[in-house]
């Protein structure tokens, strides 16, 4: 009986059915109180399933658990009732008003950060005398991952630039629900060019991530304002998108790895090394509850992980590279430093404290949302950002 309550499948389950609980009194998977529910039920039971030789202390999904239900809870005490009936005349002035603005803007931003990938890529040829080859360009790649990890951050005028790809990514997104034409819809794509270059460049899958996810949320966003949040969590296009996913992340992970692997002098060799990408994707789980079960001597962070860049800009707490300088070792001697965005909080504000600001944070978000509901676009922007 002890080993049972010890399993971490007994917190998982329970979130899934918290979550189903909750889709069922919003009607809606895109409820913040169902969707945060939903996103981190598939973030738990993915590992969970895929990856059951990576040690998971029970400890750290009970965390997670109680995380997600102060949000669910906070969401659902402020998301309200309402529901808007003006879902034409919405949609009408956003495609009449605000689309052309919105779509000049991404291609400004997208263009800036597209110049911040370019201008990375040209000094690393110029300090490296690289020449203009395919064997130069390559190896740009190799030298910026190698400075990554001794603890080279990339240049200032390069995260400047750069940056912009994630409102040209949101903006798509929020864009893409109205868009009424090929050439529209294609504009609203326009992130993809500087984040995939960036990949190229640092061989740096993160920037990617984030911006995908820009670009999601500003578009479930949109489909609250226009009324169209209700679907299926398992549909066919949804399994199409799943395994289009699953694709792309391997075809991402092979072509990175091959690129740091990659000098002036060496061919580019394409190979899976299917137990680093296993740590790399699966891991996060592990790490954290792993985490959570062993001793934490550090003391709090007061903000300097939940905010590592500003903090990192101010001169008031330095930056490791991928966040935090230790990692956990999985089977098969991989590393993993990804502790899911919780431990930022934990680290920075204590556990109690990390409830709390969950709490404040859904209910915050499902007040937006409700605001949403009722036709009031300036709330997007917020509700994205959960």
């Amino acid at each position: 009986m002890i080993h049972l309550l010890g399993s971490p499948w007994i917190p998982a389950v329970l979130l899934l059915l918290l979550t189903c609980g909750a889709r069922l009194y919003s009607q809606s998977w895109l409820a913040p109180s169902a969707f945060a529910g939903l996103a981190w039920s598939v973030y738990i039971l993915v590992p969970l399933v895929a990856a059951p030789e990576f040690p998971m202390p029970s400890l750290g999904v009970w965390v997670l658990l109680s995380l997600i239900v102060s949000i669910q809870v906070g969401a659902w005490l402020t998301a309200g009732e309402a529901r808007h009936n003006q879902e034409i005349r919405v949609a009408a002035t956003l495609n009449a008003v605000l689309l052309s603005r919105m779509q000049k803007v991404i291609i400004v931003s997208a263009v800036v950060a597209t110049l911040g990938a370019v201008y990375l890529g040209w000094r690393t040829m110029e300090e490296n005398g690289l020449s203009l080859s395919g064997g130069g360009l390559l190896a740009i790649g190799h030298l910026l991952s190698v400075a990554r990890y001794s603890g080279e951050n990339e240049p200032f005028v390069f995260r400047v630039l750069y940056m912009w790809v994630y409102p040209a990514a949101l903006l798509g997104g929020l864009a893409f629900a109205f868009a009424n034409s090929r050439k529209s819809k294609l504009i609203c794509f326009a992130a993809a060019i500087p984040a995939l270059l960036y990949v190229f460049v640092e061989t740096a899958k993160a920037g990617l991530l984030f911006a995908v996810c820009c670009w999601l949320s500003g578009y479930l966003a949109m489909r609250v304002v226009r009324g169209a949040e209700r679907f299926r969590a398992l549909n066919g296009k949804v399994l199409i998108v799943a395994a289009i996913s699953v694709f792309a992340v391997i075809v991402l992970f092979v072509v990175t790895d091959a690129i740091r692997s990659h000098s002036q002098e060496q061919d580019v060799e394409l190979a899976v090394d299917s137990a680093r990408m296993k740590a790399s994707v699966f891991g996060y789980l592990s790490a954290f509850s792993q985490w959570m079960g062993g001793s934490r001597p550090e003391s709090l962070g007061y903000g300097a992980y939940t905010f590592g860049g500003v903090f990192d800009l101010a001169g008031l707490h330095p930056r490791a590279t991928g966040v935090y300088s230790s990692s956990v070792i999985l089977p098969g001697l991989e590393e993993n430093n990804v502790y899911t965005a919780f431990r930022g909080l934990i680290q920075d504000f204590s556990f109690p404290v990390a409830i709390v600001i969950c709490a404040a944070l859904g209910a915050l978000c499902g007040y937006g949302y409700g605001q949403l509901r009722r036709g009031r676009f300036r709330w997007a922007l917020g509700v994205s950002a959960f």
